[in-house]
Order: C-alpha cells, then sequence, then structure tokens
C-alpha cells in the first residue's frame, strides 16, 4: 500500500510516536517527505521553517514529535526556527578550511556509531541514520545552499518579506520551492491524487477531489457510503466504516451535535 496513503488509516504508526492532535501534521509530512522526497537530491525534503523549539517546560515533548520515527532519520525535518539565520545552518562555520570541514564529518560518523540508533536500531535504522549525514554533507557542499542565503535576495524583494518571522518564512520558503524542493502545488495535487485513487475510502465523500474544500456528512452521502462498505470496501475498512456509521446516526437521534 502507497505510505502517503496509509496515513488514512493510522497516523500514529506511521510516525513511531503517539498521537497528539496539535501535532498530527508532523507525522503527516514525514509520510510525504518519504513517499514524495525532493525534486533536486541535494536538497531536504522536509523542511519545517519558522518552529522555535525552545519553549520551556513543553520543549522536550516537541522535539519529540518532530522527528521521523521508525521511518528513519532520514525523512525527519530539516530545522530552520529563524529564516532570516537560515544561510548559517548550511555552510561551515567562518575560516574552516575544506579539509578541517570533512574531518568533521568523519568523526561524527564515528560517534554516530556509538549512538543508541547505531547499537540498538534495526539495520534499516543504522543506514537511515547513515544517509541523513550523507544528505547533510551533500548540501553544505553544493551549490544549491545558496537559496537559504536571503541576502542574496534582490533588496526590493526582502523589503517586501520583511514583515517578521512569518513574511521571511515565507521568503525562504519561495526559495526552496525555486531551488528544487518539491512545490506546493505539486505535492498537494500528487496526495489528492493517490487518496483518490484509495480502494478504502468511499467515492461517496469526494475526498481527494480539488472541489471537495471541506466535509458535511448529508443522509445521501451516508446512504452510499453504506452500499460501498457492504460492496466494494475491504472487509476491515467496510466493518468500522458501518460501526461509526451506526455511532453518528444514534448520536444524531438523540439530538447530539
Amino acid at each position: 500500500m502507497n505510505p502517503l496513503i496509509s496515513i488514512v488509516r493510522n497516523w500514529s504508526l506511521l510516525a513511531g510516536s503517539q498521537v497528539v492532535a496539535s501535532l498530527i501534521a508532523m507525522a503527516t509530512m514525514v509520510v510525504i517527505s518519504r513517499t514524495l522526497g525532493p525534486k533536486n537530491p541535494d536538497m531536504p525534503a522536509f523542511i519545517d521553517i519558522g518552529q522555535n523549539m525552545e519553549i520551556g517546560g513543553e520543549s522536550d515533548g516537541l522535539k519529540a514529535f518532530h522527528t521521523a520515527g521508525f521511518l528513519g532519520t532520514e525523512y525527519g525535518p530539516f530545522m530552520i526556527p529563524y529564516p532570516e539565520d537560515a544561510a548559517a545552518s548550511v555552510r561551515p562555520p567562518s575560516g574552516m578550511s575544506e579539509e578541517r570541514f570533512n574531518r568533521r564529518r568523519d568523526i561524527y560518523l564515528k560517534l554516530a556509531q556509538e549512538s543508541p540508533v547505531a547499537r540498538h536500531g534495526s539495520g534499516y535504522q543504522k543506514e537511515s541514520l547513515l544517509h541523513s549525514v550523507d544528505a547533510a554533507h551533500r548540501l553544505l557542499s553544493s551549490g544549491s545552499s545558496k537559496a537559504f542565503d536571503l541576502s542574496l535576495e534582490p533588496r526590493q524583494n526582502y523589503d517586501i518579506y520583511n514583515t517578521g518571522r512569518f513574511g521571511l518564512g515565507c521568503l525562504l520558503a519561495r526559495r526552496l520551492v525555486e531551488a528544487g524542493t518539491l512545490a506546493p502545488g505539486d505535492a498537494a495535487e500528487k496526495i489528492l491524487s493517490n487518496i483518490h485513487a484509495a480502494d478504502f475510502i468511499t467515492p461517496a465523500f469526494h475526498l481527494g477531489l480539488r472541489d471537495t474544500r471541506c466535509f458535511s456528512m448529508t443522509p445521501v452521502k451516508m446512504l452510499k457510503n453504506a452500499v460501498w462498505c457492504r460492496k466494494d470496501a475491504p472487509p476491515e475498512i467496510g466493518l468500522r466504516m458501518i460501526r461509526a456509521t451506526k455511532g453518528l446516526v444514534r448520536t444524531r437521534l438523540r439530538g447530539n451535535h
């Protein structure tokens, strides 16, 4: 089954962590990162812009949900909390020679071999960790890293976006799309196409269609869904949907909305 579509069945399984409603999008983006990837192999597939991880008592919990879970380290987010400082995240420290930069990478790889993932993880997890290290090194060595440098944006454009962290984050996102990350519209098109083609989502709900901007359960949709559940749905999905529909009907009849 397409991993992008399987998020509909179980969000938490794919992230390898407990579901928290306010953070459900993180699991979704990890799955999309693994499924779609970037257009430019030097660019991260998943870049998180503007999220400050140091928020006091809840920082540890927030950091825990900004991971790829068992899907592998390489699919986790590349964090850019402050877009105005994004360039510093993709270049070696000032004055560092290429030789010293490569030597640091070799040392980091040795340290990674002693990490919990290397000592206790599966072969897949170990390989994913090494892939993430290689991807980071490739980005720092690539000309594509210039997309992170907002100082290269024409001053007139920069001033338009320079309304604060959100505005500069939008500018950074635009530059990253132009540099080869997957454009939001392209990603949305692939997501909708996969949802529309899934065999475990009832056609009665019209999910995956661009015109379905919101969802409202009507009697006609409920009837069509019931027919689909009994005739065409995968057995485990059809049974669950029938039970859920009966519960919804009982709730409506009792007058609870």
